[in-house]
């Protein structure tokens, strides 16, 4: 009996790693429900949302692995349906959230978009550890770094491979999977923090006084990812379908990580506009995208070094420390399209 499999109904086996994935769709789903019905949304919007969400959340993750790893796989139409082989590309079921949250609107749910959004955030940040943590049960999110110091060799640390070296003694690698599970756990809280007490404030326009929650946690996110995909034996590459002979080219290029810096990049520059046009293009706002600029490039610059030496340990830091910069400047620059007016009268009054 293999120990990845928790029970079979027949010829048909249900996986301990998909029973995790099932618990932390409906532990998000919890999360997202209490905090959007707890400031008055109708509970029925998150029902839609979930539903869309968890249909186009599965296709998209899966599709896009399936067509950056096609050696994994046999027929694609199989590929879906046959959960003993391949993996999924979890960004796909991040960005899944933004076309069923439009959808949403289709299907009855009363409010927007971004409010639907918001109030998931945190319910994805939290799925998302449950996602990753899922991978005690799988061979995916490893990473090549072995462990050598006992000390070290075990949760959330390191992870035993499923084979022992020429001596018979267990190999262990650095457990990337639990230790973004653990951060993602961290962020879960900090966007709960903020959806309480922030959620809905006012802004200035033309930011949106919606959805920022949403694009807090896309960047925190993104930062996580990045760092994290760098250790990954299993990283997914980028594969040209059309232009296959770029992918030679390609090799090197990790699809989530160029996801992360796309998105990271899209951000800063929405509220860097946004302030610009609310404020008008100040210090503060040049100099958060010079320093946003010099961190991205600091996780790109790390990134390349890290293939070329062996300075693991403090190259990792140092690419962890900008991934960090990044997401401060997000967070500050938005913080620059608040209007604290309100807040001041009240004070005074």
């Amino acid at each position: 009996m293999n120990s990845a499999i928790a029970f079979c109904f027949g010829n048909v086996a249900v996986y301990w790693s998909g029973i995790v994935i099932a618990a932390g769709a409906l532990a998000g789903f919890l999360l997202a429900y209490s905090l959007y019905t707890a400031h008055s949304g109708r509970g029925s919007d998150m029902w839609i949302l979930f539903a869309l969400s968890l249909v186009l959340g599965v296709f998209f993750s899966r599709l896009v692995h399936v067509l950056s790893n096609p050696e994994q796989y046999g027929p694609l139409p199989r590929a879906f349906f046959d959960g003993s082989q391949g993996s999924f590309w979890l960004p796909g079921a991040v960005l899944a959230l933004v076309p069923a949250a439009i959808l949403a609107r289709h299907f009855g749910a009363g409010a927007s978009a971004a409010e639907l959004l918001d109030a998931a955030a945190p319910g994805m940040a939290l799925a998302v550890a449950f996602i990753r943590l899922s991978a005690l049960f799988t061979n995916s999110c490893r990473s090549v770094f072995q462990v050598s110091r006992p000390a070290l060799q075990r949760y959330p640390f390191a992870a035993p491979a499923p084979y022992v070296d020429a001596s018979g003694d267990v190999v262990y690698h650095f457990a990337s999977f639990f230790v973004m599970a653990l951060v993602m756990f961290l962020v879960t809280i900090a966007l709960v923090a903020f959806y309480i007490r922030f959620h809905g404030e006012k802004t200035k326009p033309p930011c949106s006084r919606s959805g920022n929650a949403a694009r807090l946690f896309l960047a925190a996110y993104c930062a996580v990812e990045f760092v994290i995909d760098s250790t990954r034996s299993d990283a997914s590459p980028v594969h040209f379908l059309l232009l296959r002979f770029l992918n030679r080219f390609a090799v090197s290029v990790r699809l989530t990580q160029l996801f992360a810096v796309v998105s990271l990049i899209l951000l800063i520059v929405y509220y860097t506009r946004c302030s610009a046009q609310a404020n008008g293009l100040q210090r503060l706002q040049k100099g958060l995208c010079v320093l946003f600029a010099l961190a991205l490039l600091g996780c790109i610059l790390t990134e390349i070094l890290l293939r070329r030496s062996d300075a693991y340990l403090l190259l990792y830091a140092a690419q962890s420390i900008c991934a960090v910069l990044t997401v401060a400047c997000i967070s500050l620059q938005y913080r620059t399209c608040r209007d604290d007016t309100s807040e001041d009268i009240d004070e005074i009054l």
